[in-house]
């Protein structure tokens, strides 16, 4: 064999081996599901690195958990009444927006509301109803009013003793928020983020999300809606509840009379590249059954109620 054929040979296999390994290592697409934030947590992206994004959930579920003791959220409801607490800057960040969001929504959305949670039993799964004056004392433990935020020194102070920071009606859209950052930063083009049906779809193209049905079994849906670069938020009664000596209760509490929010629609979805929006909206408008009431805050929003 000569010498320059030898060569071509040699440099000819050089490159296949290397083009053969480049395409080895191109990631397809991966799905996987975790629990954190006491739901289920579904990735689907093309990635060979996808524990790194749910590392991303699990930081955020230590940090936001009022049920973990060694949360963030959990000393400052343990220092209720006794002393200011100070926090990192993003859990300090995202009180300060859900105070802001509460004012906005006139109270609909209210991030205080663990005492009532508590009462009620919905976060341990005894479910029961409280009696009157119980309700009417947990009222009195979940006025913005009483929390007090320096941006000096990123302290929070929640000013009665038995107040407790739930931020559930919001972490869950904070970090699908977070993880299409993270992800378009590590140049991911495209994926499906579901939180807990807190869904988020991102890339160059239309995803079809379909829409629960309320009451109906799970999986039937009447509404799809085609979206792109956007998050779909769904607040009903339906997700949980319990019928207690024939009467049906629901989890989505009613900040103005501390019991289960009127079903005037059944569910409230709303659409928008702010997932941490989405999630907000939703609740303060199953609450507030007015859609238009907040929809003149952002008129690219788009509500869907059933």
């Amino acid at each position: 064999m000569n010498k320059r054929l030898a060569c071509f040979i040699h440099a000819f296999l050089f490159f296949t081996l290397i083009t053969f390994s480049l395409s080895s290592c191109e990631p397809s697409v991966v799905t996987r599901t975790k629990v954190y934030f006491g739901t289920t947590c579904t990735l689907s992206i093309k990635t060979n690195h996808i524990d790194k994004y749910f590392k991303i959930l699990e930081d955020l579920d230590k940090k936001f958990s009022y049920r973990d003791e060694n949360s963030e959220i959990a000393k400052i409801n343990q220092n209720a009444g006794k002393n200011e607490v100070e926090v990192s800057p993003d859990v300090y960040e995202l009180i300060k927006r859900s105070i802001t969001y509460s004012k906005v929504t006139e109270g609909a959305f209210n991030p205080l509301l663990l005492p009532l949670v508590g009462l009620w039993g919905w976060d341990t799964g005894d479910v029961r109803v409280p009696n009157d004056d119980d309700i009417k004392d947990a009222l009195e433990l979940i006025s913005i009013d009483d929390v007090s935020l320096s941006d000096d020194h990123h302290t929070v102070f929640l000013k009665k003793e038995g107040m407790g920071l739930d931020l559930g009606g919001i972490v869950k859209g904070h970090a699908s928020n977070l993880l299409v950052e993270a992800m378009r930063k590590d140049g991911i083009t495209e994926g499906i983020i579901n939180l807990g049906g807190n869904v988020y779809v991102f890339g160059n193209k239309d995803y079809s999300v379909a829409i629960q049905k309320p009451y109906a079994s799970r999986g039937v849906h009447d509404i799809n809606v085609n979206v792109r670069n956007k998050s779909v938020v769904t607040s009903g009664a339906y997700e949980r509840g319990r019928e207690i000596n024939g009467v049906y209760y629901h989890h989505i509490i009613n900040p103005f009379t501390g019991y289960p929010a009127q079903e005037i629609y059944k569910s409230v979805t709303v659409i928008d590249a702010d997932s941490e929006l989405c999630d907000v909206w939703a609740t303060a408008i199953f609450v507030l059954g007015d859609k238009e009431k907040l929809s003149k805050f952002n008129k690219d929003v788009k509500i869907i109620t059933q």
